[in-house]
């Protein structure tokens, strides 16, 4: 069987029913597939629970990339509006954020009962309601969690301002990764990133200058790509010289 988009209540149903539901395609005899249909997304991800950590062994958890164990992640919103074309939108394009105090209750939660030192925010869009975001690290500082974080899985460049940096500086945020993507602006503009390069250097010289470790990531191989694209990207990388550089091969799948 296979879930597709969100799991949390598909799984829970066919578990308790054993029969087809939506949001799952289950392969009965040899080539039989059924699909029980689509399910909407979860509107209030604020009513899901928090993650069952005491149904695993926190400290085997791992990440590529951490200052401290054991560490776990979060994810405080689902969906992006954005229209990136090599995105294939697994939770929609409606952002359903969580509240800031449902987030900072899970990370406080996290550290009482698990002694999580680090957690890494794998959101597509933790500041895309910026104000939300400043809530939700204001709220780590005052509660003095003593916990780091890193954006591993990135922040929009032109969704973050000096004053969103400095109070993740302050909560314990040590990594800020960003996504230029390509360092080509015919590229970019094609991709349908919706920012310039620009607003990538700039926030990645504040970021240094806070002390950030930096990492950027890039993609090679879009079907209209020269060796000229694919080497002005290669020059926007060293130009921004972060700590940490990801080069990701494109690879086009039909549909």
């Amino acid at each position: 069987g296979a879930v597709i988009c969100e799991g949390e209540y598909t799984l829970y149903e066919y578990i308790k029913d054993k029969k087809i539901v939506k949001g799952l395609y289950l392969k009965k005899k040899e080539k039989e597939i059924i699909f029980g249909g689509h399910r909407p997304f979860i509107e209030d991800i604020n009513s899901l629970p928090f993650p069952a950590f005491h149904k695993i062994d926190i400290k085997k958890y791992n990440v590529p990339i951490k200052k401290r164990m054991p560490v776990s992640t979060i994810i405080t919103s689902r969906g992006c509006p954005f229209k990136c074309i090599f995105c294939f939108h697994s939770l929609g394009n409606m952002f359903r954020p969580r509240s800031p105090k449902n987030v900072v209750d899970e990370i406080e939660w996290q550290k009482d009962n698990f002694k999580i030192r680090e957690i890494c925010i794998q959101d597509d869009n933790i500041s895309l309601d910026i104000n939300r975001a400043k809530q939700i690290f204001s709220g780590i500082i005052e509660k003095k969690l003593n916990i780091m974080f890193q954006l591993y899985n990135g922040i929009r460049v032109d969704m973050v301002d000096e004053t969103l940096l400095r109070l993740m500086k302050k909560a314990g945020l040590w990594l800020m990764n960003v996504s230029p993507e390509s360092g080509d602006c015919e590229s970019i503009k094609l991709m349908e990133k919706g920012f310039d390069k620009e607003i990538v250097k700039k926030v990645i010289k504040i970021s240094k200058g806070m002390g950030f470790f930096t990492y950027s990531n890039f993609m090679i191989g879009f079907p209209w790509e020269t060796e000229e694209h694919i080497m002005r990207t290669i020059d926007f990388a060293a130009e921004l010289d972060t700590d940490m550089v990801q080069f990701a091969r494109v690879i086009a799948f039909p549909k």
